[in-house]
């Protein structure tokens, strides 16, 4: 009886040994595993260590005023209130929309912390607080976003709610609703600038408030001097085009701003241009047998204008520094060396444009390699010629409101559809143009085409009595000044740059021993060194941060002007409800303003590490099991 009692105590002795090694594997697991209680309350009352990645947005939006002042200044002083709950044992990163790769890493960079006049980089923002998060697996992981959220972005809402294993706070800076005007965008009307011609303008404006605004007054200057303005209303969410006009008394680079009164989003009340009004223009005529009559049309013009035609042989032409020159004229080309191509193409992509007229020397091979190689898609078939002197083409009446002949007709052009032609060059019907002037046939005759940078004009016809009698009537000259100005303008004017782009401008000659400047909007000049690359000098400008009109000097020379605009196009044109936008995603919090960030925070995310407690039981179960054992061992003796 006695063996058997000893037996059953034994057996549940090793059962009890059994269990408790089991739980010692279970503790020794669940310590390594480093697991947290997040009830604030436990009686652990111990902190996790958190890794947090707070994102405050320095972007225009932030620039904007409402009831409580602007909301970048409360958006830092939230800043500061966040970095106060937090501890020497957690990882916390600062980042800012603006420039989202740079950790604000101390007290003085964050105090100093300006907002900017670009659009917030959110896809970058988002893209490096994951990349820190996997860096710094601490227990906790919270991602802290601190905005007013008025912005439009994909990447923001798309990406968010990926976020996996983060706390999420969004806290908006938002007190009432604001006024807010904008000017959208710019459109020059004209394509011909000239002295005491009316130069039109359309701006584009836009109301992003709640409510009708009244009597707002849209300001033009040229030069720092008013000399246009319009008064207006705006409906609630309402875009309107406003017309504006003005007349130059002299000839120069003009730099412009329009302006609107003042509201609640200074950032988007100013837009920046400029003109070109060439006291010269320089055109380069290139042919080596011109005909009598355009050569007669040419000394006309230089006589009676301010376009100055120099004249050259195909043997001579290369010693032409195309730099000195809005135009180059090509007539009646044979091969040109892969040397010129260059040369042209290098021309053209300084914004210089080219005017082709094939002729018989012409082979439509060699026309097709040079427009390739011009980047034009643009291909040249046949040479089309009439049969008789009574077989020919006509010119179909031109559209007069193009901007090519605006004003230079009183009446309609019955006369203009008389030239006769005998012979022009056929072009592939999907040309990338515009056919400016076509012939009865359809066939295009004067072709206008842009590529990135520089234009191209192509005469399907030569001027020559073999070819037309063109030169014969009197729409020829004023014909030809038309061409000439219209080519001179530049139509890529820079105004569509914004704050943060990089700009990218070629000049066509070595580096010299001068130094370059940009001087900015607000007068401050900045060394810039070129890069050489061949021939050509590259200028890579990239801290043009501010809107207002820029220009790169050499010297006391204006070589270029570059106008920089802030881009509207992203902000909201009403108050943002993020609740409907995100608030089934269970790891997304959002707090307006007024509500207590410290209290919040202190309630969210606080929790107890228990690994420590859980190694401290592990050892008192070893030591259990160790008693457990002697008993073993001294009953089975």
């Amino acid at each position: 009886m006695l063996e058997k009692q000893r037996l059953k105590r034994l057996k549940l002795y090793q059962y009890l040994l059994i269990l408790i090694r089991t739980i010692l594997l279970l503790f020794l697991v669940l310590a390594f595993a480093r697991p947290a209680l997040t009830s604030r309350d436990s009686f652990l009352g111990k902190k996790a260590s958190t890794t947090a990645v707070i994102v405050i947005d320095n972007c225009i939006n932030m620039l904007r005023y409402d009831n409580s002042g602007q909301r970048f200044k409360r958006a830092k002083d939230k800043l500061n209130a966040v970095l106060n709950e937090f501890n020497s044992e957690d990882d916390v990163f600062v980042l800012t929309t603006h420039k989202p790769d740079k950790i604000l890493t101390d007290i003085g960079s964050i105090h100093n912390l300006q907002c900017f006049y670009g659009n917030s980089k959110w896809l970058e923002s988002l893209t490096h607080s994951i990349k820190l998060f996997d860096e710094h697996p601490n227990i906790n992981k919270e991602l802290i976003i601190i905005s007013d959220f008025q912005f439009t972005n994909k990447n923001f809402e798309q990406i968010l709610p990926q976020i996996p294993d983060v706390s999420i706070y969004l806290f908006q800076i938002n007190s009432g609703e604001i006024i807010n005007v904008s000017i959208d965008s710019l459109v020059i009307v004209n394509k011909i600038f000239e002295i005491n011609k009316t130069i039109k303008l359309n701006v584009f404006v836009r109301n992003s408030s709640q409510d009708l605004v009244r009597d707002i007054e849209l300001h033009l200057f040229i030069d720092d001097k008013r000399v246009a303005h319009q008064t207006f209303d705006l409906e609630s969410q309402e875009k309107k085009v406003i017309p504006l006009s003005f007349q130059s008394k002299k000839y120069g680079k003009h730099q412009g701003y329009i302006e609107i009164s003042d509201d609640d989003l200074m950032a988007d009340n100013r837009f920046f241009f400029t003109i070109d009004i060439p006291a010269e223009i320089n055109v380069l005529f290139v042919d080596d047998t011109p005909s009598s009559y355009i050569l007669s049309a040419f000394s006309s013009i230089n006589a009676n204008s301010n376009i100055n035609i120099t004249t050259e042989h195909y043997s001579s032409w290369a010693r032409q520094s195309f730099n000195d020159y809005n135009i180059i004229f090509i007539s009646n080309p044979t091969i040109l060396t892969a040397i010129l191509l260059d040369r042209i193409k290098i021309f053209m992509d300084q914004g210089g444009t080219l005017i082709f007229m094939p002729g018989e020397e012409t082979t439509i091979n060699d026309l097709n390699k040079l427009l390739h190689k011009l980047r034009f898609d643009i291909d040249f078939r046949r040479l089309i010629s009439s049969s008789s002197a009574e077989e020919y083409y006509t010119i179909k009446k031109p559209d007069i409101q193009h901007p090519m002949f605006e004003g230079l007709f009183v009446q309609e052009p019955v006369s203009f559809s008389q030239p006769k032609f005998f012979k022009y060059y056929e072009i592939a019907p999907r040309f990338a143009g515009e056919a400016v002037l076509s012939l009865n046939n359809n066939a295009p005759f004067l072709i206008y085409s842009h590529n990135q940078n520089g234009s191209l004009y192509i005469l399907a016809s030569y001027i020559d009595t073999d070819w037309s009698d063109l030169q014969y009537k009197g729409i020829f000259l004023p014909l030809l000044l038309r061409l000439f100005y219209f080519a001179a303008i530049n139509l890529n004017t820079n105004f569509d740059s914004s704050p943060d782009d990089e700009i990218i401008y070629t000049l066509d000659k070595e580096i010299g021993q001068g130094e370059y400047h940009i001087v900015h909007a607000e007068g401050e000049l900045q060394k810039i060194v070129p890069e050489p690359i061949g021939s050509k000098s590259v200028f890579i400008i990239d801290q043009l941060n501010q809107p207002g009109n820029y220009t790169l000097m050499s010297g006391k020379d204006n070589v270029a002007t570059f106008s920089i605009n802030v881009d509207t196009r992203s902000l909201l044109s009403s108050t943002k409800d993020l609740k409907i936008h995100l608030s089934n995603n269970e790891n997304i919090t959002i707090f307006e303003e007024q509500e207590n960030i410290e209290k919040i925070l202190q309630l969210a995310r606080y929790g107890q590490e228990i690994w420590q407690h859980l190694v401290i039981l592990t050892l008192l179960i070893s030591v259990i099991e160790l008693i457990i054992i002697k008993k073993i061992e001294g009953r089975s003796s």
